[in-house]
């Protein structure tokens, strides 16, 4: 899952906000691509809408890296998948 998850999460990137650029898991928001704080709300609500999902506020204090957005966004997928909450 996590592959599908990553490519979701690229492509909203790509969609949203870095165009024509392979992002890779490693990739700091701030630091590799340029992104705010407020950017990167954006991108939660963004990923949110395309996934129908929500994330809550403490699954994101620790985010930093597009592989830990992917890591978060899979955890929720695969509890909603399992019926349990993380």
């Amino acid at each position: 899952m996590s592959t599908e998850v990553k490519a979701a999460v690229v492509k909203v990137i790509n969609e949203r906000f870095i165009r024509d650029r392979d992002i890779d898991s490693s990739f700091h928001f701030e630091e590799d691509l340029g992104m705010d704080s407020t950017d990167v709300l954006e991108l939660v609500i963004h990923i949110e809408e395309e996934l129908g999902i929500e994330i809550p506020d403490e699954d994101l204090v620790q985010v930093r890296t597009v592989g830990d957005m992917v890591r978060v966004v899979g955890q929720i997928l695969h509890s909603s998948d399992t019926g349990t909450t993380t």
